[in-house]
């Protein structure tokens, strides 16, 4: 991994946060957290090339996870971020929704320390080196 990757936590949930903020930090990941999906989109829209991969909740206000990363997926210029999703709903209807909006993989909550840095860890390896997805499977 190359230290001082660049990732957008787009949560409303602390305790969420939190959990990526340790995990990530600590990996070297430089990052930056908003609560809202209108501020994310702001953020990815004024600087499109400084975020490495975007952590992005299913369920926010104003407008939701789902709706942030299908405008992500048509911004030509945003496109190829990974969007690695992220629900307290374990079933297939969310996890296809997400697949099929775009995301890179879906993860559960509460978040796993060593599962979210194995997830991004490979959404940035596999950006780097060409790849569109490689979905992993939660335990």
């Amino acid at each position: 991994m190359d230290i001082g990757k660049r990732i957008l936590i787009v949560d409303d949930e602390p305790q969420s946060v939190t959990i990526a903020i340790d995990c990530l930090k600590d990996a070297g990941y430089k990052l930056r957290c908003v609560s809202d999906a209108t501020q994310a989109w702001e953020i990815l829209n004024n600087d499109p090339d400084l975020y490495d991969a975007v952590i992005l909740d299913r369920v926010m206000p104003e407008f939701d996870g789902i709706a942030l990363l299908t405008k992500i997926k048509k911004s030509r210029k945003l496109r190829d971020i990974p969007v690695i999703m992220e629900t307290i709903k374990e079933d297939s209807e969310t996890y296809l929704t997400a697949l099929e909006a775009g995301a890179y993989d879906l993860i559960y909550k509460p978040l796993e320390k060593n599962f979210l840095l194995y997830v991004v860890n490979n959404a940035i390896e596999d950006i780097k080196d060409g790849n569109q997805k490689n979905i992993s499977k939660q335990n």
